[in-house]
């Protein structure tokens, strides 16, 4: 089974879906990245804007000013090699966030902004830059989709297809690039889009030599569990992101690193028997 890196979500954000609020303050921020980090997530994943359908815009100067003192902490006290990926979609952000070298550029809206590929185009040091598919193509997630369960995988695939090419021809490098099917209302309300998406990530993996997928605590869970609140889905998750595993997906995004790390090594444990003793 190939290497799997782990993206802990970290919200700087007052109304994300699971932990609104919850991180705001600087010392909490700080105190949840340093558990991430210790949870196995080799790539914190920092967002200072919610892409919640009902959350409200942030201006850039607010963003922007979560998400600094936290990077300049990660770099300055984290042990070496903590990689940080900011959740962002703005130009002004990502200018910024390069000045620091950060790992990765996580973009809901798939690089729709032509001033952030030329930031990038300018740049002598580029990220590497995660695509995410989104039915709207706008800056949060919309529950209302024409997406059709049975022709998902076609639409994802031939869009991040083109806009593959696009930015090869644009100078970005091919190997930079990692490719998200997007998961729940980036798809739209029916949980049949994100759970069809995850019946055919072979055939995304085929397409795309390098797959994030991100589940944790998503409401299209609960066609399977009933309706239970984003903070009891913890098993749920574990279980798509264990199927997401052992079909090959190169990068998971998680509220929790640790259970997904546990079951990744059980896993590595039973397949390769000879790693460990009886």
């Amino acid at each position: 089974m190939q290497n799997c890196e782990i993206l802990g979500i970290l919200n700087l954000t007052e109304d994300s879906f699971s932990d609104g609020g919850k991180y705001i303050e600087s010392k909490n921020a700080i105190l949840q990245a340093k558990f991430l980090a210790q949870s196995g997530a080799g790539i914190i994943d920092l967002g200072a804007q919610s892409s919640n359908p009902d959350a409200e815009p942030v201006p850039e100067e607010i963003e922007w000013l979560r998400l600094e003192k936290l990077i300049q902490t990660i770099q300055k006290d984290f042990p070496v090699g903590q990689q940080i990926s900011i959740d962002s979609f703005r130009p002004g952000v990502l200018r910024k966030a390069i000045e620091y070298k950060i790992d990765f550029w996580n973009d809901i809206t798939a690089l729709r902004s032509e001033e952030c590929i030329e930031i990038l185009q300018s740049s002598d040091y580029i990220p590497n830059i995660i695509l995410m598919y989104s039915h709207s193509q706008t800056d949060k997630a919309i529950k209302d989709s024409l997406l059709k369960p049975e022709s998902i995988m076609d639409t994802i695939c031939t869009f991040f297809e083109a806009k593959r090419n696009i930015l090869v021809s644009k100078g970005i490098p091919e190997d930079k690039i990692i490719f998200d099917p997007g998961m729940g209302f980036f798809l739209g309300a029916d949980a049949n889009l994100s759970f069809s998406v995850l019946r055919e990530i072979n055939r995304f993996k085929k397409e795309f030599s390098k797959v994030l997928i991100s589940v944790s605590r998503k409401s299209f869970l609960t066609a399977a569990i009933g309706n239970i609140p984003p903070l009891d889905r913890s098993a749920a998750t574990l279980a798509a992101e264990m199927y997401c595993y052992e079909n090959g997906v190169d990068f998971i995004r998680t509220h929790d690193p640790l259970q997904l790390k546990q079951a990744m090594k059980v896993s590595e444990f039973i397949y390769h028997k000879n790693n460990g003793s009886a």
